[in-house]
């Protein structure tokens, strides 16, 4: 599993996708199972509760290959990003990898609901703390919230148990949380405009170094999906 999980992540990265983390399928069902909430999305209940499940994401490193991608692949694409995504991991999955199943979090199922939560999985993997009950953002112990969740791949494999690293905890301090509450009220009051959004987000992430916070194009094109912006 471990040369398997390492030659993933490499590729995965060199793509602009540098975040990967493993966990158990069964995991992700005891969430499902139990959680109202997770009953809106599938579960991965088809395979066996040790199955291998890979979570994948990105810090702001995956603009520059997008970027140089966007004119000669992705320019005509209605989501490029979510395309450059699909295609990424695609592409690596297809050098000889064990049979498995993606889950994108941009796909959606009948009636707009999301196939997998991902938000949910990146909790469980210990990816990324899961805020779901202010901000709802995931925030990621080193990058804070400048990150973004891109799928699930399931492999038919089993996992093997890794060694339960450090408490689990929302990494934004005391004073922070108590800031981000006042941003929040202010976001949800100007719902509309995501300039009230990206303060929000800019609070919760000053407890991390700014040189993980997204360029100025990456950030509004994440709220705005403006494609002048991809340059």
């Amino acid at each position: 599993m471990n040369g398997i999980i390492a030659t993933l992540s490499h590729e995965l990265e060199r793509r602009g996708l540098d975040l990967t983390k493993t966990f158990r399928v069964g995991k992700y069902n005891e969430y499902f199972n139990n959680d109202k909430c997770l009953k809106l999305n599938t579960s991965f209940s088809k395979y066996g509760d040790n199955s291998l499940a890979v979570l994948v994401g990105n810090t702001k490193a995956i603009w520059k290959p997008f970027v140089s991608s966007y004119v000669t692949q992705y320019e005509n694409e209605k989501n490029p990003l979510d395309k450059y995504v699909f295609d990424s991991v695609h592409s690596v999955l297809d050098e000889s990898f064990p049979k498995h199943k993606v889950y994108f979090s941009h796909e959606m199922q009948s009636e707009n609901k999301p196939v997998v939560a991902i938000q949910r999985a990146a909790h469980i993997s210990k990816l990324a703390f899961y805020d779901d009950q202010c901000t709802f953002l995931s925030i990621h112990k080193k990058y804070g919230p400048w990150i973004a969740l891109r799928c699930v791949i399931v492999f038919e494999l089993e996992y093997i148990d890794e060694i339960e690293g450090e408490s689990f905890c929302n990494p934004c301090g005391e004073d922070t949380k108590n800031l981000i509450s006042c941003a929040m009220r202010e976001a949800f009051d100007n719902a509309h405009d995501w300039r009230m959004w990206l303060k929000m987000r800019d609070v919760c992430g000053k407890d991390f170094l700014q040189e993980y916070r997204y360029s100025v194009n990456q950030i509004e094109y994440h709220y705005t999906k403006n494609k002048l912006l991809i340059n």
